[in-house]
């Protein structure tokens, strides 16, 4: 079988790549029927189940000869993972890879908006990477946005080495991700075919931001077993996640840091497509608009404390969810601390 075309879905983050792993796992075999083999890997049974996987791009930086992995003309590789590696870390592969299959190449880069990235960013730091910030102090420290910094030397590299690089814009195509997704894969007479869905319409769904809230009290104890991310996600999979908000100031310095950048990008992309900076009024909360008032590191330390000192450490299990509940409702309705932390619980 000659390979025609090699098809790298590259994320970047926070764009729907997990439940398109999901999907793509899930259909494995029915692609195979369209001439169209996603490489297997032991992920492939936890994305069957929506859980949150890398999908099967490392397949993919382990092997210069592609040809060696398929079975059908067209191969297909997923993972967000590839967006940097592939312009940093592997780049002499890839530069190698390039040269000899650059025409064959087809890239489909999913970007989003400015501060639908930005502050979705901030949640997944608190949830994968043990951020205790709140959202502004976290955002002015990261004002710059380096996934739209990458999507220009996207732009650049397809041009120097001549592959296919479709760009489309998530925060347009977030209820339709799965067509446009087919659309920009699969021939346009297959687009009909029938094919199974993931058992949820969202994996790895964003957090209440009552949620956040305690997971940075528990990101701030070190040596806590367990990640209450993971069970929130997994264990209560239908609750709908807090749209979050910055202040004015926060929102003044990412839109002066990245207005240049954002121009850039949509003067060389489909009008469709462009980047959007959203305006204030959709991402900047008010001065008394106290559902977005964060605790204070001074808070999160001392009731990080409190937990520390009283509670014991041990794997956060199922069994722990009515008093995650519990808290969740308390801060919702913002009720005082020490209403829920005591030896009773």
């Amino acid at each position: 079988m000659i390979l025609k075309k090699i098809i790298l879905h590259i994320g970047h983050n926070k764009t729907g790549s997990s439940y398109l792993q999901s999907f793509l796992a899930i259909n494995r075999k029915k692609f195979l029927k369209l001439g169209i083999n996603y490489p297997y890997t032991k992920s492939f049974k936890h994305a069957k189940q929506c859980g949150i996987t890398s999908g099967n791009g490392l397949l993919f930086v382990e092997n210069l000869n592609i040809e060696s992995l398929n079975e059908k003309e067209i191969i297909l590789f997923s993972s967000e993972l590839l967006y940097r590696k592939l312009l940093y870390k592997d780049w002499d592969f890839f530069q190698k890879f390039l040269k000899k299959n650059g025409p064959q190449l087809k890239i489909i880069l999913y970007s989003r908006n400015l501060f639908a990235h930005a502050l979705s960013r901030w949640g997944q730091r608190i949830k994968r990477h043990k951020e205790v910030k709140d959202i502004d102090s976290y955002l002015r420290n990261n004002a710059l946005s380096d996934v739209h910094l990458c999507v220009l030397k996207w732009i650049t590299l397809s041009k120097e080495f001549n592959f296919e690089l479709i760009i489309r814009n998530y925060s347009k195509h977030k209820t339709n991700l799965l067509d446009t997704f087919l659309k920009d894969v699969i021939e346009k007479k297959n687009i009909n075919m029938k094919f199974n869905l993931p058992k949820y319409k969202q994996i790895n769904r964003s957090l209440t931001f009552s949620e956040y809230e305690i997971m940075r009290v528990c990101n701030k104890i070190k040596n806590l077993k367990g990640n209450l991310s993971d069970l929130l996600i997994y264990q209560l999979p239908l609750i709908e996640g807090t749209k979050v908000k910055c202040n004015q100031k926060t929102y003044d310095l990412l839109y002066e840091k990245n207005i240049e950048t954002i121009n850039k990008i949509n003067a060389q992309i489909n009008e469709d497509e462009s980047i959007i900076i959203e305006p204030p009024e959709k991402v900047v909360y008010g001065m008394n608009d106290f559902a977005y008032r964060s605790l204070s590191e001074e808070q999160i330390s001392l009731i990080s404390s409190y937990i520390k000192n009283h509670i014991k450490q041990e794997n956060i299990k199922s069994k722990n969810l009515n008093l995650i509940s519990k808290i969740n409702k308390n801060l919702s309705n913002k009720f005082p601390i020490n209403l829920f932390l005591n030896k009773k619980n």
